[in-house]
């Protein structure tokens, strides 16, 4: 016998129907939403066919006997797609600012450390122009040499940025 379920864990973790949401997602989706005053958790589980279930309220040290059936809760239950779909929104959101700060935060020497050209392909070019005598190593020298020329012009070195 399955029974749909909500529960408020007092880590304010929530899971409806055993998918886990969190509590700003259910926030978006109800902005009054709010545990009853001196409630740490809540359990609610009903029977979509008979109607029948439990709802206990654990305050830290017992749990209380809620109100059954809850309108309220019922309706998290049945909306859950919708809480899901902005729980996973605020999830991508997040990961969006996430990189967008982490793009931010970068100090200015790591980017230009980034464009630079690595100091292994600056050695091979020059190595084969200058040691193996290799005329057509010199364009991959040129092409370096402008890429360091534009990274040097993006991000000069001066004494605010170093």
């Amino acid at each position: 016998m399955t029974h749909d379920s909500f529960i408020h864990r007092k880590d304010n973790s929530i899971s409806i129907n055993g998918v886990s949401i969190s509590i700003e997602a259910l926030r978006v989706y109800d902005p009054a939403y709010t545990l009853p005053t001196g409630i740490r958790s809540v359990r609610y589980t009903i029977d979509p066919q008979t109607g029948t279930g439990h709802h206990f309220q654990h305050d830290g040290n017992r749990n209380l006997q809620g109100i059954h059936p809850c309108p309220q809760l019922d309706g998290y239950i049945s909306n859950l797609q919708s809480i899901k779909a902005i729980a996973d929104n605020l999830k991508e959101e997040n990961t969006e600012i996430d990189a967008l700060l982490a793009s931010v935060l970068a100090s200015y020497a790591d980017k230009r450390k980034q464009e630079y050209p690595a100091i292994e392909e600056l050695v091979v070019a020059l190595w084969e122009l200058v040691v193996e005598s290799n005329p057509s190593a010199m364009s991959r020298v040129q092409e370096i040499q402008s890429r360091r020329l534009h990274t040097k012009q993006k991000y000069p070195v001066d004494r605010n940025n170093s």
